[in-house]
């Protein structure tokens, strides 16, 4: 039992060495070069600095790529000389870099030389202030963190937008209730119509002898040219309000075809989407 519980504890302390002995990636960043303005470079190396401690243990060096290849007499233009210059700091990886002005914007080129590997160079560019970190795209290319993913399967693809709330189709809702508000006045037109029409045949046969037969003559016929009155007003109404509906349903229809604008942002571009058609 006792030999069992010596021989755990000789692994786990073997364990624990092998992991204090794995070697750390030294990691040396060098200020950026070029002809952007010296505080705003200074900020983007620090922002570097920060983004390249995911690659190992991180060096601030004291001068640039082109001050240094001088020194040793190569050319900074080249990826030998960025390589001698990792090997002549005695680092594994070497980060360097430029800002470079471009109409009103600053180009920022980062260059990753790490050893036995092929160079790696990320692109971006810088608007106003230096950023409080890199974007996806550029820590993808030189630490290789994820993109981020969005889809069920993990894969990356373009960020989602934020679901615009669809605004109230007025002109519809009033089109559709002025067609149904025509539909009631047409059936009762033709109701009162098809009244005065019976009215009319009971006139026609009415007798005429007395004085009040005469009289209930006069009270039916006032009755029917009510009701062809109250029938005709209603038909009238059924028109227009058949006129509006229609006009409306087609103006709510012209609005939907609308061009309409949609930003599409993914992690490494970013632009916008016509739409041109109805709903």
């Amino acid at each position: 039992m006792i030999s069992r519980a010596i021989a755990c504890l000789l692994v786990v302390a073997l364990s624990t060495t092998q992991v204090a002995a794995q070697p750390t990636a030294t990691v040396m960043v060098l200020p950026i070069d070029g002809d952007a303005d010296p505080a705003l470079r200074t900020k983007l190396t620090a922002v570097v600095e920060t983004a390249a401690k995911d690659l190992g243990t991180v060096k601030a060096g004291t001068t640039t790529l082109g001050e240094t290849a001088t020194a040793i007499g190569c050319d900074p233009a080249t990826i030998e000389c960025a390589e001698r210059v990792r090997a002549t700091l005695d680092v594994d990886i070497l980060i360097h870099g430029t800002a470079t002005a471009k109409d009103g914007q600053v180009e920022l080129v980062i260059r990753k030389q790490e050893k036995a590997h092929a160079a790696v160079e990320a692109r971006t560019m810088i608007i106003g202030e230096a950023p409080a970190m890199l974007d996806p795209a550029t820590l993808h290319t030189l630490t290789g963190k994820p993109l981020p993913c969005q889809t069920a399967d993990g894969t990356c693809g373009p960020q989602p937008l934020p679901k615009q709330k669809q605004k109230p189709r007025t002109d519809r809702v009033l089109g559709i209730a002025a067609l149904i508000g025509g539909g009631v006045l047409l059936i009762g037109g033709l109701t009162l119509w098809n009244e005065k029409s019976k009215k009319q045949d009971q006139i026609d046969a009415a007798p005429t002898d007395t004085l009040a037969d005469l009289e209930a003559l006069e009270a039916l016929e006032d009755n029917a040219g009510k009701k062809a009155t109250a029938g005709n007003l209603l038909m009238v109404g059924a028109i227009g309000a058949t006129v509006v509906g229609i006009w409306l349903l087609r103006r709510d229809r012209r609005a939907q075809r609308e061009v309409r604008v949609t930003p599409v942002v993914t992690p490494t571009s970013a632009g916008v989407m016509l739409t041109i058609g109805a709903l």
